[in-house]
Protein backbone atom coordinates (compact mmCIF):
# COMPACT_ATOMS: atom_id res chain seq x y z
CA UNK A 1 0.00 0.00 0.00
CA UNK A 2 1.59 3.29 -1.29
CA UNK A 3 1.25 6.37 0.93
CA UNK A 4 -0.43 9.39 -0.54
CA UNK A 5 3.31 11.70 -1.91
CA UNK A 6 2.00 14.81 0.89
CA UNK A 7 1.90 11.94 3.45
CA UNK A 8 5.83 10.08 2.81
CA UNK A 9 7.07 13.59 2.30
CA UNK A 10 6.39 14.71 5.44
CA UNK A 11 7.25 11.35 7.07
CA UNK A 12 10.91 11.56 5.48
CA UNK A 13 10.82 15.55 6.34
CA UNK A 14 10.35 14.56 9.92
CA UNK A 15 12.58 11.54 9.83
CA UNK A 16 15.42 14.08 8.67
CA UNK A 17 15.44 16.37 11.99
CA UNK A 18 15.94 13.33 14.93
CA UNK A 19 14.63 14.38 18.19
CA UNK A 20 12.16 17.15 17.34
CA UNK A 21 8.56 17.19 16.38
CA UNK A 22 5.95 19.81 14.57
CA UNK A 23 3.02 17.47 15.57
CA UNK A 24 1.62 16.42 18.52
CA UNK A 25 2.60 19.21 20.94
CA UNK A 26 1.01 22.06 22.96
CA UNK A 27 -0.75 24.57 20.98
CA UNK A 28 0.54 27.50 23.12
CA UNK A 29 4.67 27.51 24.26
CA UNK A 30 5.57 27.70 27.82
CA UNK A 31 8.32 29.28 28.66
CA UNK A 32 9.67 25.59 29.37
CA UNK A 33 8.74 24.62 25.69
CA UNK A 34 12.29 23.91 23.58
CA UNK A 35 11.74 25.57 20.27
CA UNK A 36 13.72 25.81 16.98
CA UNK A 37 13.08 27.37 13.85
CA UNK A 38 13.75 25.52 10.77
CA UNK A 39 14.36 27.06 7.68
CA UNK A 40 10.86 26.15 5.06
CA UNK A 41 10.90 25.45 1.68
CA UNK A 42 7.50 25.00 -0.16
CA UNK A 43 7.45 22.02 -2.59
CA UNK A 44 6.15 21.70 -6.63
CA UNK A 45 2.62 20.64 -4.57
CA UNK A 46 2.92 23.92 -2.29
CA UNK A 47 3.67 21.66 0.45
CA UNK A 48 5.77 23.28 3.02
CA UNK A 49 8.69 21.57 4.58
CA UNK A 50 11.76 21.37 6.49
CA UNK A 51 14.64 22.99 5.37
CA UNK A 52 17.88 21.93 6.05
CA UNK A 53 18.95 25.12 8.52
CA UNK A 54 17.90 26.52 11.74
CA UNK A 55 18.34 29.71 13.11
CA UNK A 56 21.49 29.93 15.61
CA UNK A 57 22.94 32.35 17.78
CA UNK A 58 26.22 32.67 16.34
CA UNK A 59 29.36 35.06 17.38
CA UNK A 60 28.94 38.28 15.56
CA UNK A 61 30.98 41.18 13.66
CA UNK A 62 29.00 43.71 15.42
CA UNK A 63 27.40 42.44 18.33
CA UNK A 64 28.21 40.01 20.99
CA UNK A 65 25.79 37.65 19.18
CA UNK A 66 24.18 38.05 15.78
CA UNK A 67 21.67 34.91 14.55
CA UNK A 68 22.57 33.19 11.37
CA UNK A 69 21.05 30.19 9.84
CA UNK A 70 23.42 26.92 10.29
CA UNK A 71 22.32 23.26 9.85
CA UNK A 72 19.99 21.49 12.03
CA UNK A 73 21.14 19.93 14.69
CA UNK A 74 19.26 21.12 17.54
CA UNK A 75 19.47 17.84 19.51
CA UNK A 76 22.86 18.67 20.41
CA UNK A 77 23.25 22.73 19.83
CA UNK A 78 21.78 24.50 22.46
CA UNK A 79 22.27 27.70 20.22
CA UNK A 80 19.39 26.66 18.07
CA UNK A 81 17.33 25.96 20.95
CA UNK A 82 14.62 28.96 22.32
CA UNK A 83 12.23 29.81 24.36
CA UNK A 84 9.32 31.65 24.19
CA UNK A 85 8.62 34.14 27.26
CA UNK A 86 4.99 35.88 26.57
CA UNK A 87 4.82 39.17 27.24
CA UNK A 88 1.14 39.94 26.25
CA UNK A 89 -1.30 39.55 23.60
CA UNK A 90 0.44 37.58 21.42
CA UNK A 91 3.97 39.13 22.03
CA UNK A 92 7.02 37.30 23.41
CA UNK A 93 10.61 37.38 23.73
CA UNK A 94 12.59 34.47 22.55
CA UNK A 95 15.63 33.25 24.75
CA UNK A 96 18.60 31.42 23.25
CA UNK A 97 19.40 28.77 25.49
CA UNK A 98 23.24 28.36 24.88
CA UNK A 99 23.62 32.43 25.68
CA UNK A 100 20.12 33.21 27.43
CA UNK A 101 19.63 36.48 25.42
CA UNK A 102 16.61 37.62 23.48
CA UNK A 103 16.13 38.00 19.79
CA UNK A 104 16.95 41.59 19.16
CA UNK A 105 16.73 44.22 16.63
CA UNK A 106 18.42 47.89 16.69
CA UNK A 107 16.04 49.44 14.61
CA UNK A 108 13.13 49.36 12.53
CA UNK A 109 14.19 49.47 9.43
CA UNK A 110 14.69 47.23 5.93
CA UNK A 111 18.27 45.25 6.84
CA UNK A 112 18.27 45.86 10.61
CA UNK A 113 20.74 43.11 11.82
CA UNK A 114 18.94 40.36 13.99
CA UNK A 115 21.07 40.03 17.38
CA UNK A 116 20.95 38.88 20.98
CA UNK A 117 20.39 41.06 23.80
CA UNK A 118 19.66 40.89 27.67
CA UNK A 119 16.30 39.11 28.17
CA UNK A 120 16.02 41.43 31.43
CA UNK A 121 16.20 44.85 29.65
CA UNK A 122 12.83 46.45 29.35
CA UNK A 123 12.62 47.44 25.62
CA UNK A 124 10.34 46.73 22.83
CA UNK A 125 13.39 46.04 20.79
CA UNK A 126 13.32 42.46 21.86
CA UNK A 127 9.65 41.61 21.63
CA UNK A 128 8.13 39.54 18.78
CA UNK A 129 4.81 38.46 17.74
CA UNK A 130 3.80 35.37 17.51
CA UNK A 131 0.61 33.57 17.52
CA UNK A 132 1.96 30.98 19.66
CA UNK A 133 1.75 27.59 17.78
CA UNK A 134 3.91 25.44 16.74
CA UNK A 135 4.63 24.89 12.61
CA UNK A 136 5.04 27.50 9.33
CA UNK A 137 5.25 30.95 11.44
CA UNK A 138 6.72 34.23 10.50
CA UNK A 139 8.03 36.19 13.44
CA UNK A 140 7.14 40.24 13.59
CA UNK A 141 9.01 42.95 15.46
CA UNK A 142 7.06 44.80 18.02
CA UNK A 143 9.75 47.34 18.21
CA UNK A 144 8.50 50.71 19.76
CA UNK A 145 5.32 49.33 19.20
CA UNK A 146 5.64 49.28 15.45
CA UNK A 147 4.26 46.37 13.20
CA UNK A 148 5.06 45.10 9.20
CA UNK A 149 9.27 44.16 10.07
CA UNK A 150 9.44 40.85 9.88
CA UNK A 151 12.83 38.43 10.50
CA UNK A 152 13.82 37.92 7.65
CA UNK A 153 16.78 35.84 5.63
CA UNK A 154 18.56 38.31 3.03
CA UNK A 155 17.02 37.72 -0.30
CA UNK A 156 15.80 34.22 0.45
CA UNK A 157 19.85 33.09 0.00
CA UNK A 158 19.48 29.68 2.26
CA UNK A 159 23.17 29.44 2.65
CA UNK A 160 25.06 28.26 5.94
CA UNK A 161 26.51 30.96 7.88
CA UNK A 162 23.85 33.87 6.11
CA UNK A 163 22.94 36.56 9.09
CA UNK A 164 19.18 37.24 10.16
CA UNK A 165 17.95 40.77 9.23
CA UNK A 166 14.57 42.70 9.58
CA UNK A 167 12.79 43.37 6.51
CA UNK A 168 9.40 44.48 5.29
CA UNK A 169 6.86 41.64 5.83
CA UNK A 170 6.09 40.09 2.41
CA UNK A 171 4.95 36.82 2.91
CA UNK A 172 7.58 35.07 1.07
CA UNK A 173 9.73 31.89 2.20
CA UNK A 174 12.85 34.25 3.54
CA UNK A 175 10.48 34.98 6.44
CA UNK A 176 8.66 31.80 7.12
CA UNK A 177 10.05 29.39 9.74
CA UNK A 178 8.57 26.10 10.86
CA UNK A 179 8.29 26.87 14.07
CA UNK A 180 8.92 23.28 16.08
CA UNK A 181 9.41 21.80 19.91
CA UNK A 182 12.73 20.17 20.76
CA UNK A 183 12.45 16.78 22.39
CA UNK A 184 15.22 16.32 24.81
CA UNK A 185 15.59 13.26 26.45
Amino acid sequence: MRLPRKIAGLLLAAATIAGVTAAAVPARASAATHLFFNTAAQDSNGVWRFGNLCLEADPGPDFAYRVAIQPCDVSNRPAQRWQAIAVSNGVYKFANEAVGWCLYTDTRFDSSPIALWDCSANISNTRWAWGGTLGLQTLESRISGTTGHCLDIPGGQFLAGRWAQLWGCNGTAAQKFIIAQVLLP
